[in-house]
């Protein structure tokens, strides 16, 4: 980038929702980056926001609604004109020595030391590189609220179905824990997330938007790296529909007889993961697919029968979109 900032002042004494900077510019257009969505930058790892353009301003505003955090600025930055907003001194050697800002910025901000010298007062903060990160990195006492809103306005399912879920499960405090829209979406990835958790969700939007999942309340066993893996038997199990075409309401699917499993695979398989006589989930383009026998194994109770999760069965195959894994507490 060619912008060129000349100078940062922190002014703001509520880290928590105004961090504000004046800046002073030589040239005639200013580059602001906002968003409460990511981007993954073909660049690097670090996600990062979409670029707006705006008329020059002679003061920048930023907050950050959702959780203290760190903005990360990319252009040239006068290092002796930024001050530390708690005792005013110069701190422009610390931020050299750190990395803190640097002309050409595409990698994260290192997490162990850049809060400590923006918001000395607090000890508490968790640093999170982009809004893709709250729900993650969050502390297990987090907002209930703050979550459910970032869900309705980021993911494919609503607060309704958090709703359902939570009814169904009877937890209410939850955290996503994979998610590949952030994550990669590989059984390797897949695999490192879920090994040895328990109280799972795991939600399935197809290609034609149809969504759906299971609930697994067992721990999930250690998976192993050259041969399908086997969970324990579940009597806390169930599959669900949350959206279809049908405008079905959302729907608990409990096994008819026993105890439900899922089935896990080696890090290099196509295969995501399954649900004994349910549906296997895979990470190739229409691959995924429903068992056609399901209802044998399964109460459906709807007119739709055994198409309720998708649409179709074995033989036919549909596509998966997005997977998302939610831990419950």
């Amino acid at each position: 980038m060619s912008k060129e900032f000349t100078g940062i002042n922190l002014i703001t004494e509520d880290p928590f929702t105004e961090p504000t900077n004046r800046s002073y510019k030589q040239e005639d257009e200013s580059n602001l980056f906002y968003s409460h969505k990511s981007y993954l930058s073909t660049e690097s790892d670090f996600t990062s926001p979409s670029i707006m353009c705006t008329p020059t301003p002679k003061e920048y505003r930023v907050i950050n609604l959702l959780n203290k955090g760190v903005l990360n600025i990319v252009g040239k930055v006068a290092y002796h004109e930024v001050y530390s907003h708690i005792n005013k001194t110069n701190t422009g050697d610390e931020f050299k020595k750190l990395g803190f800002l640097k002309e050409k910025l595409r990698t994260p901000v290192k997490k162990e030391s850049s809060l400590k010298i923006l918001f000395l007062e607090d000890e508490e903060l968790t640093h999170c590189e982009s809004d893709s990160e709250l729900s993650i990195e969050r502390k297990e006492s987090f907002m209930d609220d703050s979550i459910e809103n970032y869900i309705k306005e980021q993911l494919f399912i609503h607060k309704r179905h958090i709703d359902k879920l939570k009814q169904w499960t009877g937890l209410t405090k939850y955290r996503i824990i994979y998610n590949t829209e952030i994550d990669e979406f590989t059984t390797l990835a897949f695999n490192k997330k879920i090994n040895g958790r328990s109280n799972l969700t795991f939600v399935i939007l197809t290609s034609d938007k149809w969504v759906f999942g299971c609930f697994s309340q067992a721990r999930i066993p250690k998976i192993k790296e050259s041969e399908e893996s086997v969970g324990p038997e579940d009597k806390g199990f169930f599959v669900f529909s949350l959206k279809n075409p049908h405008h079905t309401t959302a729907t608990k699917i409990i096994p008819r007889i026993q105890s439900s499993r899922l089935v896990f695979y080696p890090k290099n398989s196509a295969q995501l993961f399954g649900v004994q006589n349910a549906f296997l989930i895979s990470n190739h383009p229409n691959e995924s697919f429903v068992f056609r026998n399901i209802d044998q194994h399964y109460s459906i109770p709807s007119l739709v029968g055994k198409e309720l999760l998708t649409g179709n069965c074995y033989p036919e195959i549909f596509n998966t979109e997005k997977v998302l894994v939610i831990e419950w507490f």
